[in-house]
């Protein structure tokens, strides 16, 4: 839970680094609006279903977190991936 807090933390400070070079300048306002709505009720519901879910399985928070960290981070590849410079060529 604490190094799930710590990276969830670390990546808010690369959100408007990340909003500049992937959104229209125009749109950089509404994308930070966007993902600040979608941040707060992760947090809210986060908090609610794995207080839910460790009455089941104190485990399962966990493995729920896990599980939905696997699309997360194939998106975070595709966005490394479409960020990056063009090589020599």
């Amino acid at each position: 839970g604490v190094v799930g807090t710590a990276v969830a933390w670390s990546l808010s400070g690369t959100t408007l680094p990340l909003i500049r070079a992937a959104a229209p300048a125009e749109q950089a306002g509404q994308v930070v609006g966007l993902l600040h709505l979608l941040w707060s009720l992760a947090m809210l519901t986060g908090t609610l279903l794995g207080g839910w879910l460790v009455v089941l399985n104190p485990a399962l928070p966990f493995w729920t977190v896990a599980l939905l960290n696997v699309p997360t981070s194939l998106a975070a590849f595709r966005v490394r991936r479409a960020l990056r410079p063009a090589g020599p060529g």
